[in-house]
């Protein structure tokens, strides 16, 4: 109620990382303000082909501990 004065209000809100700016979308309605913020799309999940060396015939003596 302390912020309804009579006259023009404004109030502006800092939006972090994670935004995605182009699909704000804003609603007023019986007094009421519905701000819809969504999130930005995550990055592709994309493939990384894994390849593996031929073995090089080595040993490689080491000893395990115990924690």
């Amino acid at each position: 109620m302390a912020e309804r004065p009579q006259g023009s209000f404004t109030r502006r809100l800092s939006l972090g990382e994670g935004v995605d700016p182009d699909h704000l979308a804003a609603a007023y309605g019986n007094g009421v303000l519905r701000v819809t913020i969504p999130a930005a799309p995550k990055a592709q999940a994309r493939r990384i082909e894994v390849t593996r060396e031929p073995a090089s015939g080595r040993t490689v003596a080491g000893s395990a501990a115990n924690e």
